[in-house]
C-alpha cells in the first residue's frame, strides 16, 4: 500500500497544531547549537559537525528529550 503522496502523485504536507503537540511531543530544552555543513561542487553534503550545548533540567526520564550526540 502506498502512502498519500504516491497515491495523489503530489507532495504532502502534515502540520500538526499547538494541542496536539502539548499532549504528544518531548518537549525540547534550552539548547545552544552551531551546526557546520559542507557540500561538494554538486551540493552534495559531503559533511555536517555539530556543538551543542544542553540544559538537561533537574529530572531526566526515558520520556524526555535527548541530546544529540556524536559517535
Amino acid at each position: 500500500m502506498y502512502g498519500p503522496a504516491r497515491r495523489i502523485d503530489r507532495p504532502v504536507k502534515w502540520t500538526g497544531d499547538r494541542t496536539e503537540a502539548f499532549l504528544a511531543d518531548a518537549h525540547g530544552r534550552d539548547h545552544v547549537t552551531r551546526a557546520e555543513l559542507a557540500v561538494d561542487d554538486n551540493n552534495k553534503i559531503i559533511g555536517l559537525r555539530v556543538h551543542t550545548i544542553a540544559n538537561l533540567g533537574a529530572y531526566l526520564s526515558t520520556f524526555s528529550s535527548s541530546v544529540p550526540t556524536y559517535l
